[in-house]
């Protein structure tokens, strides 16, 4: 049987919280933090076999949550207070642990998504700019063939002026047959005629 006595080490508390797992085992506690018991009053209470209750109490005491005194040629047993009560410690110190922990590991991820939104927009900005520049230069040399090519369909005046020329010279000659192209024969003639 260990030493219970002083600070307890991990494994220690590993065995109590192991021999606070049981129904059974429970059930012995709650006896005897009423009272110390012997092992027939125990057995008395409970609705187990003589070897079942030996196991449990083995385990109880092996791991420091129950004590075993003699007495004469009984064997009394008792809760070890002291041990539960740093059990109890342990327990709360490491839930205490653990949400400090998980609050840390929350906060942790949280600047890590935002790091990681950061990234993601100067990429997006990055990849933006990159087009950008991809369109100016794919557009700059259009323009300049525009420009170019402006010139070629552009007519010169000069070439513009004879041709509006031939068509007046040839109005007349185009003209639907009918009453109308009489009439603006006529009166052609007789403009002609003044």
């Amino acid at each position: 049987m260990r030493d219970f006595g002083g600070s307890m080490k991990r494994e220690d508390y590993d065995g109590v919280f192991k021999a606070l797992g049981d129904e059974h085992r429970l059930r012995i506690l709650r006896l005897l933090a009423k009272k110390e018991l012997s092992a027939g009053e125990i057995l008395e209470s409970m609705d187990i076999v003589q070897s079942t209750l030996s196991h449990h109490m083995k385990v109880l005491t092996d791991n420091g949550v129950v004590t075993a005194t003699r007495s004469g040629k009984w064997t009394i047993y008792s809760v070890n207070r002291p041990v539960l009560q740093d059990a109890a410690e342990r327990l709360e110190a490491f839930l205490s642990e653990a949400e400090h922990a998980e609050k840390s590991d929350i906060a942790i991820r949280a600047r890590a998504t935002v790091a990681e939104e950061r990234v993601q927009e100067e990429k997006k900005k990055i990849l933006i700019s990159e087009e950008v520049r991809g369109a100016e230069s794919a557009v700059g040399p259009v323009a300049g063939m525009r420009e170019q090519t402006d010139g070629v369909h552009e007519q010169p005046a000069q070439a513009v002026e004879p041709v509006a020329g031939m068509r007046e010279q040839t109005a007349g000659a185009h003209e639907p047959s009918g009453k109308k192209k009489g009439k603006k024969g006529k009166k052609s003639k007789k403009g002609g005629k003044k």
